[in-house]
């Protein structure tokens, strides 16, 4: 394994592709494989244990394409399979994702904080653990909203059905006072704009990419895999659904 070797990132779709972006622009000369498991999008509504095999086989076919570090950019697959993934493979950094809580309730003091997540992610104990960390912080309200991830896949990012649907999801906070909005899905940055004008513009919007990309540095500078070559890397786009999916991820990267 050397450091030219590529980072894998990996999604049940397309979603992932918010936080390749990230990483692309955070770690400029690092070389990056993509694989979105879009034939199988999505992942929130299946099993734990259909949702671990699909996490599992998509590392498989990364690792296929030697990558030296994996990225689960998926807080679904995260929670179903990240332990495991990481007593299998305990030479290779395995990263995985949580919903950025912790910056969202902080930001202000006593707030009101509305988790945006898959079904999965809010019923996983994973999350379960992380919202108790902080529930005497603020009021942390989870939002299961299942078809979001639908809308993403069919690349629906601000019609009037998503905003229907959007403004459902909201309706029983409608009258409450909401600080901050973490988007617990990789999926739900694209539809970001549709988000923030049924919630209102003072509502603060939180995502996860950030806070990965550092991770993400730290992991590979503490394997000694940090690329520190001064020419840019260059990213490959895999996905389960063929040159249609492939293409539509391309797309979303690059636009």
């Amino acid at each position: 394994m050397t450091v030219e070797n590529p980072v894998g990132v990996l999604d049940s779709g397309v979603g992932g592709i918010s936080i390749l972006k990230a990483l692309v622009e955070f770690l400029p000369y690092e070389n990056f494989v993509f694989f979105g498991d879009s034939a199988n999008a999505p992942y929130g509504l299946k099993s734990r244990e259909e949702i671990r095999e699909l996490t599992m086989n998509s590392v498989k076919i990364l690792l296929e394409q030697g990558c030296k570090a994996i990225v689960v950019a998926c807080n679904t697959a995260t929670a179903a399979a990240i332990n495991d993934l990481r007593e299998k493979y305990r030479d290779i950094p395995m990263i995985g994702l949580e919903p950025a809580l912790k910056p969202a309730v902080l930001h202000k003091e006593n707030s009101r904080v509305i988790v945006m997540a898959t079904p999965f992610t809010l019923k996983e104990k994973k999350f379960e653990d992380l919202k108790n960390l902080y529930k005497d912080r603020a009021e942390i309200i989870s939002l299961p909203c299942p078809e979001l991830v639908r809308f993403v896949e069919r690349q629906e990012l601000y019609s009037p059905e998503l905003l229907h649907y959007l403004r459902k999801q909201f309706e029983p906070y409608r009258n409450l006072k909401i600080d901050a909005i973490v988007l617990g899905c990789t999926h739900f940055p694209f539809v970001r704009r549709a988000i923030q004008e049924v919630v209102g513009r003072d509502v603060i919007l939180y995502d996860s990419a950030l806070g990965v990309g550092r991770q993400v540095r730290r992991q590979l500078e503490a394997y000694g895999l940090l690329n520190t070559s001064q020419k840019r890397g260059e990213v490959q786009i895999l996905n389960s659904k063929g040159k249609e999916g492939e293409e539509l991820c391309r797309r979303m990267l690059y636009n």
